[in-house]
């Protein structure tokens, strides 16, 4: 390991220009695999998971056995992290043997900790807080539309989460205008929501009616209950049905793209002629998720970008 290693967190490591560099050493994986196939040979990475996967899982071990590197499964679904030994033990133990962490847990604070306790990188696979390496996999498929990301203007539907945290936080930094659109009762804090408007200069915004969006490029829902949270109310549930994106939500906003992080759940937060129709994207941001993977560990080695 370099200096020049670091971890993967929350998102806000990177910064624009860092994120600009990402997409397009993605665009060479992409273009040329044949050049990055023994980039990350001699390379063993430890995932442990306490959530359930596939997307992730399948595309982070496939992703870095492309590039050369060994990728090693722990299920911690059933032990979670610290119940066996303590999260000290685990990491210390595994950075013995181990270049990198990629974890999907429970608590955003367990991979500060491990941050903490260890030097060797750690990747969030996702936590209750964000879902970075779903972002980059966003706004990268987005850029290979329109590398002009002020052209772009998002709309989250539905129920805000870790997904859309970590959307925030990307096209903010990228200077994407966003639109979240979510029931109040399936929003963030006002104090959450007021930080980003005021450091957005407005490209951020947050709305409690579809009705009052005028128009977008795209429109992204996500399911309106993720994993580990409460049942959600029926009353709720009803709420949420005005916020389902069908044809008419399409038509009426004029968006040209449909996103989906997946998985999905047709004919609750999307209709099925949407999420399979032919301008929807939600396949082409799960390839992604694989190449900006990649661009993101690679990058954590070379120490040419991070």
């Amino acid at each position: 390991m370099t200096a020049a290693t670091k971890s993967f967190i929350s998102g806000n490591e990177v910064t624009a220009q860092q994120i600009i560099e990402l997409f397009e050493l993605s665009e060479q994986i992409k273009l040329k695999p044949e050049y990055f196939q023994y980039a990350l040979r001699g390379k063993h990475i430890a995932m442990m998971f306490e959530k359930p996967s596939l997307r992730t899982k399948a595309s982070f071990q496939v992703g870095i056995e492309k590039l050369g590197g060994q990728a090693h499964f722990y299920d911690m679904q059933s032990q979670p992290i610290g119940a066996r030994e303590s999260l000290k033990d685990i990491c210390m133990n595994l950075s013995q043997w181990y270049d990198a962490i990629v974890a999907r847990v429970n608590c955003h604070s367990t991979l500060q900790k491990m941050s903490a306790i260890t030097e060797t990188p750690i990747v969030n696979a996702l936590c209750d807080k964000f879902h970075p390496c779903q972002a980059l996999a966003d706004l990268f498929t987005l850029y290979e539309i329109d590398t002009d990301f002020s052209h772009w203007h998002i709309a989250y539907f539905g129920f805000a989460n870790n997904v859309t945290r970590s959307l925030i936080q990307i096209a903010h930094e990228l200077g994407v205008k966003l639109s979240v659109v979510c029931h109040s009762e399936a929003s963030f804090s006002q104090k959450e929501m007021a930080l980003w408007q005021q450091s957005s200069a407005g490209k951020i915004q947050f709305l409690n009616d579809p009705d009052d969006l005028i128009s977008c490029d795209v429109i992204y829902t996500d399911v309106w209950q993720s994993m580990g949270q409460q049942q959600l109310s029926e009353s709720l549930k009803q709420s949420l049905q005005k916020f389902q994106v069908n044809r008419k939500v399409m038509a009426a906003s004029g968006a040209k793209f449909f996103m989906h992080c997946q998985p999905v759940h047709r004919g609750e937060e999307v209709c099925a002629t949407v999420c399979d129709s032919n301008y929807s994207i939600m396949y082409q941001q799960s390839r992604n998720r694989m190449i900006t993977q990649q661009a993101l560990v690679y990058s954590l080695f070379s120490g040419k970008l991070l």
